[in-house]
């Protein structure tokens, strides 16, 4: 139908949606199959080299051409769409693959604090990639950081099993009982069988296949060459956060540096200061309020989140920034492509956050609606400005402090919130 209307835009939509999903159900034959049409529909993009070798190495790397994976993963140029996180998600399930060692930690360090979110190649493909603490997690057991890792592995599944993804669920099954069973560790066969049940039921012949040959491997079978396996959840580091006038000072591994005072850091503090002690949001948020930005308190709704003279500017905002993002294309100006492609996506999730069902407007919610979002914004601001300055604290952060109705650090992971 795409064809006959001549329409390329939809013809490359239906080649990638088909191309993903092949992906997702690991048909790798009929990945194969599928590649060159795929990359027929690329032609009439101006960045179509960039796109076409991504295509490319993905289908390599799941055929088993580790060596042609790697091969075109350095030769990927620049390109507006491979900026997006879900093609990194997708690239980094790629490097894993094929062992293209040399990019582990560019592509690690993409994700910052979207672990909690699955990757989706929106209206290009319509498919839903695996949950990014998946990807997180390969990655991490492939650069050594494994008890992080399998942390990251325990959210996937969370992640999986909550949005009733099975396929997602047998992926991600199958790569944590892959790397478990690397680290000889007894739980290894427990994950491969819940995989190999996934994909015999949802026709998923990669997953079948692979989980099999792990099972039947001797360590597997015999419970040989078992070894302790780090816990998921990482030692809780000890630090220090102290306020010093508008400013925080943060001690850990024998440094300290220096924080700017941002509203989140007293939140993270108050949370820190009490350990697996619940604490709801409106509390956290009224500790960290100032006379310049008082407490939350409850007043009923308060009204559209964006009035319509809002939405308006809003919307004639995005369409500048598109401008400036194709210009700054043009000039291949990587810094500043990041830093409009970060402005738009906030700004598109601004507008979306005011529109509820039939596009009616949305109304901001009561005082505990108001404070957790707010608190979860502030806390993960705080947490993004100590990571600038040390990366280990705040991972260590970003795992263990719980954001919600209800709040608490827990320096053992994270529980799901309420």
């Amino acid at each position: 139908m795409a064809t006959d209307a001549n329409d390329p835009n939809a013809e490359r939509c239906i080649a990638f949606h088909r191309y993903c999903l092949l992906l997702v159900a690991g048909r790798t034959d009929a990945l194969a199959a599928q590649q060159p049409e795929t990359l027929r529909t690329l032609d009439t993009l101006p960045d179509r080299a960039s796109l076409q070798a991504w295509v490319v190495a993905l289908g390599a790397a799941r055929s088993g051409d580790a060596e042609g994976a790697r091969r075109t993963l350095r030769g990927l140029g620049p390109a507006h769409h491979l900026g997006a996180r879900s093609v990194h998600a997708m690239l980094a399930d790629c490097a894993v693959r094929c062992g293209a060692e040399e990019l582990f930690e560019t592509l690690s360090q993409r994700f910052g604090l979207y672990r909690d979110c699955t990757a989706t190649l929106g209206p290009f493909a319509f498919v839903c990639f695996l949950p990014i603490a998946a990807v997180v997690a390969k990655l991490g057991v492939a650069m050594g950081r494994v008890p992080g890792a399998l942390g990251d592995y325990e959210l996937a599944s969370a992640l999986a099993r909550r949005m009733r993804a099975a396929a997602h669920e047998a992926w991600v099954e199958l790569d944590w009982g892959a790397d478990l069973a690397r680290l000889g560790a007894d739980d290894a066969r427990g994950h491969l069988e819940s995989a190999l049940g996934h994909g015999e039921r949802l026709g998923m012949p990669e997953v079948v296949t692979r989980a099999r040959a792990l099972l039947d491997a001797p360590a597997a079978r015999d419970g040989a060459s078992r070894r302790p396996v780090p816990s998921s959840t990482p030692a809780s580091p000890a630090f220090t956060l102290a306020r010093a006038g508008a400013e925080w000072t943060v001690s850990h591994g024998g440094r300290s540096f220096r924080v700017r005072d941002v509203r989140g850091m007293t939140m993270v503090a108050r949370l820190v200061e009490r350990p697996g002690v619940e604490l709801h949001a409106v509390d956290v948020a009224a500790d960290a309020a100032s006379p310049e930005t008082p407490a939350v308190v409850d007043l009923g709704d308060a009204g559209e989140v964006l009035d319509r003279k809002a939405r308006s500017a809003y919307k004639r905002r995005l369409a500048d920034l598109r401008d400036e993002l194709e210009e700054a294309n043009g000039f291949h100006d990587e810094g500043r492509v990041a830093k409009l492609e970060h402005e738009i996506e906030m700004l598109t999730a601004q507008i979306a956050g005011a529109v509820g069902l039939g596009g009616r407007e949305r109304r901001a919610g009561t005082a505990a609606e108001r404070a957790r979002i707010t608190v979860q914004r502030r806390v993960r601001e705080a947490i993004r400005k100590i990571a600038e300055h040390d990366a280990d604290l705040g991972r260590h952060l970003d795992w263990a402090i719980r954001t919600g109705t209800y709040c608490a650090y827990e320096p053992g992971g994270r529980k799901s919130g309420r």
